[in-house]
């Protein structure tokens, strides 16, 4: 983008997304509603991942997240979440340390005038003590959760070697994963269920009415989870992922 042009668009995408919120606010009982501001421009901005910068870029952007939480009625939870982007399932950038999501955090609780209920960061597979170095000296408000996004597909054995790690720089945190589902392969949220309940999970439904392509052609079988990919229409064995022509999924060759 211009720098000539991107205040201008930043104050344009800030109120669209101010009145979005507040759609969102009318519309939904406070009670049922979390608001998650998706902050990943930002990470990768404090971790010079662009060529260019301003000079004093860090103040405003605690100011726009104080703006953005203030929008965020009281009795309505309000959380960030850290993201260093996912596309195809893959980190933009491989963090050395927690260094920038402590500053960012900081930050956070600094400019945020009412309570921010949760903050989430990504952790990488290969994070170890190093990584988790910074968050001793990061200070946590009494009234925030810290979520370490530290769980990986299919590594339970890696996946319990990152919290030991984590507990010995922070005390009192939740775990996720590292982004989320929205870029991994649909059929992995299948797997897990089916891995974490013992059960296949129910076919939801989208608005209109239609059981949702994912699991559209979920059954049970001994020890087995079958779905059909929305993609290719393939019948697949979600605990080999091998498909019925032979093709392993590339999902699985990390």
């Amino acid at each position: 983008m211009s720098p000539i042009g991107r205040d201008r668009y930043l104050r344009a995408y800030e109120r669209a997304l101010l009145s979005a919120l507040q759609n969102i606010v009318n519309g939904i009982p406070h009670s049922d509603l979390s608001i998650q501001f998706d902050v990943c421009q930002e990470v990768l901005l404090f971790e010079n991942y662009f060529p260019a910068q301003e000079p004093d870029y860090q103040t405003p952007v605690f100011q726009q997240f104080g703006r953005l939480g203030a929008a965020v009625p009281n009795d309505v939870e309000v959380g960030f979440h850290l993201c260093y982007g996912s596309p195809g399932d893959q980190p933009l950038l491989n963090l050395k340390d927690a260094s920038v999501l402590a500053r960012l955090m900081t930050g956070i609780a600094a400019f945020v005038r009412r309570p921010v209920e949760f903050l989430h960061i990504p952790v990488p597979r290969t994070a170890d003590e190093a990584f988790f170095s910074p968050l001793h000296s990061w200070r946590q408000p009494p009234e925030t959760r810290l979520y370490l996004g530290l769980l990986q597909f299919d590594d339970e054995t890696g996946n319990r070697s990152r919290i030991r790690v984590a507990q010995q720089a922070v005390q009192d945190f939740g775990v996720g994963a590292e982004c989320g589902f929205g870029r991994t392969d649909p059929l992995r949220v299948c797997r897990s269920f089916w891995r974490a309940t013992g059960r296949p999970p129910k076919c939801w439904r989208d608005n209109g009415g239609r059981r949702h392509p994912i699991i559209s052609s979920i059954a049970q079988h001994p020890g087995k989870c079958i779905g059909q990919d929305p993609l290719t229409g393939l019948i697949e064995d979600m605990n080999d992922r091998r498909t019925s022509n032979g093709r392993r999924d590339r999902w699985d060759r990390r």
